[in-house]
C-alpha cells in the first residue's frame, strides 16, 4: 500500500494482521517483526531499526506502531510487516509527492486575509503589515492608558514573601520558584543574589523549585505574615562526555507541573552534520534516553557543531538543538507527551 505523507512529521500507522489460512479473519497475539528502508532522491535503499515496535489494540488482530519524525525525515519510506501464520503486510510512504501536492495546494488556496493567491510579494506585503513593538504600545494605550510593561506571576496578596535559593552555599540565579495554592499558582525567577519575590495571601502553600542541573525535593511554606524563606537544591551529576563531545540534558515535567520520575522516554536524533565537517558517517537513527529518578534525562557524546532534532514519547514534536562547544548543554524546552 504506498501512503502520501509528510516530510519529517511522526506518523501513526495501524493495520490487521491476516490470518493466511483464513484471510477473512484477524490473527491476535502475533509477534510482528519489521524490516524498515528508507531512500532519498535516486540514491539506494538503506535499512533502519524503527524505534517503537508493534503492538496489538486488545486481542482484535489489529496493530499499531508509531514511526517518528527523524525516521519520516526521508524521500521514501518502506515498512513491512511479517508475522509466522499471518499474511505480510508493508507499507511505502512517499513524501516527495506530498510536499509537492501541499505547496501545489498554498499556489492555488486562499491562504491570506485578502484572499489573495499565495505569492512571494503577497507574502512579504502581508509581513509587512505586521504591527511593531511601538505601534502595539500605541493601541494599547489608546485603549487602556499609559502604563509600562511588568512581569506577572508574582501574586496579588497582602504578605511579602522573599525566597532565597541557593545551593547550600551559594545562591542560585535563573531558578523558577513556584507557589500552589488551590487554583492559584504563581512563578518567580531568582536574581544574581538568588531571591525572588511573591505577594501571597495567608495560607499554606506548596512551594517548587526547578532549574536545568539541579533537583529540589519540594516543601510547603504556611503564610501568615511576611517572610524570607531559604531553599536549598542539589545539583545533580552531569554525565561526562568523551574530549570534544557535549553532554545534552534537560528536566522532565508532567503534565502538573512536576518533575516526573524515573522511565519517561525522550528521544534524539541528529539531522545536520557540523558546518564544514568532512571525513565523518553519523548514525541518524534515533536515540531513546529514560529520566532518573530526579526527572533527569541525558545524551551524552553529541557531535559538537551538529543540528540534533529532540522529542518527548513518541509522538512528541520534534525541537531543533545546535550542540555548542561546552562539556555541557541544557537542552531547550519541549512539549511532548508519553
Amino acid at each position: 500500500m504506498q501512503i502520501e505523507a509528510k516530510k519529517n512529521t511522526a506518523y501513526y500507522l495501524c493495520w490487521p494482521m491476516v490470518n493466511s489460512t483464513t484471510p477473512a479473519n484477524f490473527s491476535s497475539g502475533l509477534t510482528v517483526t519489521v524490516a524498515a528502508y528508507y531512500k532519498d532522491g535516486i540514491g539506494a535503499w538503506t535499512a533502519f531499526t524503527p524505534v517503537d515496535t508493534p503492538a496489538e489494540i486488545g486481542t482484535t488482530g489489529i496493530y499499531e506502531m508509531d514511526l517518528s519524525a527523524a525516521e519520516m525525515n526521508h524521500d521514501k519510506v518502506l515498512i513491512k510487516f511479517t508475522a509466522s501464520g499471518a499474511a505480510a503486510t508493508a507499507f511505502m510512504f512517499d513524501t516527495r509527492t506530498k510536499l509537492t501536492d501541499d505547496l501545489n495546494d498554498l499556489a492555488q488556496s486562499d491562504i491570506l486575509s485578502d484572499a489573495t493567491p499565495f505569492a512571494g510579494a503577497n507574502v512579504d506585503a502581508k509581513i509587512s503589515d505586521i504591527p511593531t513593538a511601538a505601534e502595539i504600545d500605541a493601541q494599547l494605550t489608546a485603549s487602556h492608558g499609559s502604563g509600562a510593561w511588568t512581569s506577572g506571576g508574582a501574586g496579588s496578596g497582602a504578605r511579602t514573601v522573599t525566597t532565597t535559593v541557593n545551593d547550600g552555599t551559594n545562591p542560585i540565579e535563573g531558578a523558577k520558584v513556584r507557589y500552589t495554592l488551590g487554583a492559584e499558582n504563581y512563578v518567580q525567577t531568582t536574581d544574581v543574589n538568588g531571591q525572588c519575590t511573591h505577594n501571597l495571601d495567608d495560607g499554606t502553600w506548596t512551594v517548587a523549585i526547578t532549574k536545568a542541573g539541579y533537583s529540589f525535593s519540594g516543601s510547603t511554606l504556611a503564610v501568615s505574615a511576611d517572610a524570607t524563606p531559604t531553599y536549598s537544591m542539589t545539583q545533580v551529576t552531569i554525565t561526562t562526555s568523551d574530549p570534544g563531545f557535549t553532554t545534552l540534558f534537560a528536566d522532565v515535567y508532567d503534565e502538573d507541573g512536576t518533575k516526573t520520575g524515573a522511565g519517561t522516554k525522550v528521544y534524539l536524533a541528529i539531522v545536520s552534520v557540523p558546518s564544514g565537517d568532512t571525513g565523518h558517517v553519523f548514525d541518524s537513527q534515533p536515540r531513546v534516553e529514560t529520566t532518573d529518578s530526579n526527572g533527569l534525562v541525558q545524551f551524552t557524546n553529541c557531535v559538537q557543531g551538529a543540528v540534533y532534532e529532540l522529542w518527548r514519547g513518541r509522538r512528541g514534536t520534534p525541537t531543533r538543538v545546535t550542540i555548542g562547544t561546552d562539556p555541557t548543554q541544557a537542552a531547550p524546552s519541549i512539549i511532548g507527551s508519553d
